[in-house]
């Protein structure tokens, strides 16, 4: 199993202090959504009781999509 080729920018920036922090954040910038990872392989499961012997599949890791915010916390 193969994937292509993945760019995956995240950035975040902020300020802070002793007592207060301010971060402003964005994960997967560009919004790409190829896989992540792919693997091949047997499920053991259905190997061992399932009615098709030698089934093969391939899992996928899903991209996480592009999601960004602001974060802020108070220290006392």
């Amino acid at each position: 199993a193969q994937t292509s080729s993945i760019d995956n920018v995240n950035a975040r920036i902020g300020i802070r202090n002793e007592t207060m922090s301010l971060e402003a954040f964005v994960v997967n910038a560009f919004n790409h959504d190829e896989f992540i990872h792919a693997l091949q392989g047997t499920d053991v499961f259905n190997f061992i009781t399932g009615p098709a012997r030698n089934a093969r599949e391939i899992r996928l890791s899903l991209p996480k999509p592009r999601s960004f915010g602001i974060r802020a916390s108070y220290n006392f």
